[in-house]
């Protein structure tokens, strides 16, 4: 076998510049490039009764739909919806046939509508996250809550995906539809009511009625879940908070077999509080939890993920939410000499299921942890 001369230093750097300008040239394409979703409502007829349907959108920290992966070198392409979105969305949950003589009006509270691809070794991946409430009007023009969903569809194949991903958004709205028509007669038994412009003030209304989202002072132990975070009764069980070691927090309880202090498994509570901090508990430690007006945030992981270093080091990468704090990369960027460094995000939490949402669009997640 005849083996080819090697390239020359021109030659080697020639075929780099060109790798450099190609790889950019299609970043730039893709970026520059939308995607349109077209939210067509196909679904069958009968499916809905209700003449009126109100949208209210508390979706955070922005309204973008998410995006799909575009191009040979599969990059981040925006969606973009044709025409108004959540007059869109409604649509599908409104009565297309003659209009009933009885009025029968809804109004949707929507939190969450994102998409996202991820491209993998074999397969790409597709996640619709939605989380919608409807309240139906009663007497007395006050609104009661029938129907709740809280979701993420997902679609995988090792061919290329998207245009069929967004076609299915149509037909889960149908589905959804479907399911809202099984509720829409739940009566309601001393729940609270709303009127139409509370329910557009409805998250701060819910807070509060939450002892955590209203007190100053945390209750020091061990949040074993949500319910006993959010009604600010955590076990009484005494804890120390060790922020001294460069690596990560850890949280350290007496043991009594032992006869000292062992370190708590961040896998098996909530939150935790010594009296003056307020952690939260993740799977890859624990975090400063920092409440800003009504809602908690913290910067930290929820999963892993690195960002590889020189032997130098390199910062980690995620902003602030201010202040100073006992914790790891807490409103500022720290160095490690390791090969990997740990990215950090922010986080904040849903004052209804205690979920951790991504605030920021640094390796963007879809769907809550």
């Amino acid at each position: 076998m005849k083996l080819l001369p090697p390239l020359t230093l021109f030659e080697y750097i020639k075929c780099y510049l060109i790798y450099i300008f190609l790889f950019f040239f299609n970043a730039t394409i893709s970026h520059a490039q939308e995607t349109p979703l077209v939210l067509s409502n196909k679904c069958a007829k009968g499916i809905s009764s209700f003449t009126k349907v109100n949208g209210i959108d508390f979706r955070f920290p922005n309204k973008d739909l998410g995006f799909v992966l575009s191009g040979w070198l599969n990059t981040n392409s925006k969606v973009e919806c044709k025409g108004n979105f959540l007059d869109s969305l409604c649509s599908f949950f409104l009565n297309r046939d003659v209009p009933q003589a009885v009025e029968n009006e809804i109004a949707i509270v929507l939190y969450d509508f994102k998409l996202s691809e991820k491209a993998e070794e074999m397969k790409n991946t597709s996640s619709l996250k939605l989380a919608l409430r409807v309240f139906k009007k009663r007497e007395e023009n006050r609104f009661e809550e029938i129907f709740v969903i809280d979701t993420l569809y997902r679609m995988s194949s090792s061919t290329d995906l998207t245009k069929k991903f967004l076609k299915s958004i149509s037909e889960h709205l149908c589905e959804v539809a479907v399911e809202l028509k099984k509720h829409e007669n739940l009566q309601v038994e001393n729940g609270p009511s709303y009127t139409f412009n509370e329910l557009q003030h409805l998250d701060s209304l819910e807070k509060m009625k939450t002892p955590i989202y209203i007190t100053d002072k945390y209750k020091a132990g061990i949040y074993y879940d949500f319910n006993q975070f959010k009604n600010n009764s955590p076990d009484t069980t005494t804890v120390y908070i060790d922020s001294i070691h460069t690596d990560k927090i850890r949280v350290m309880v007496w043991n009594d077999e032992k006869g000292k202090n062992v370190e708590l498994d961040n896998k098996t509570v909530y939150a935790v509080c010594d009296g003056s901090f307020l952690l939260k508990a993740t799977k890859m430690g624990f975090y400063e939890l920092k409440r800003e007006k009504f809602d908690f945030y913290f910067i930290g992981q929820t999963e892993a993920k690195y960002l590889t270093n020189d032997k130098n080091g390199s910062p980690i990468i995620g902003s602030g939410i201010g202040g100073g704090g006992i914790g790891i990369g807490i409103g500022f960027s720290v160095f490690t000499t390791a090969k990997q460094t740990p990215i950090l995000n922010n986080f904040k939490i849903n004052y209804r299921t205690g979920k951790t949402i991504q605030t920021d669009n640094n390796n963007i997640f879809i769907g809550e942890k």
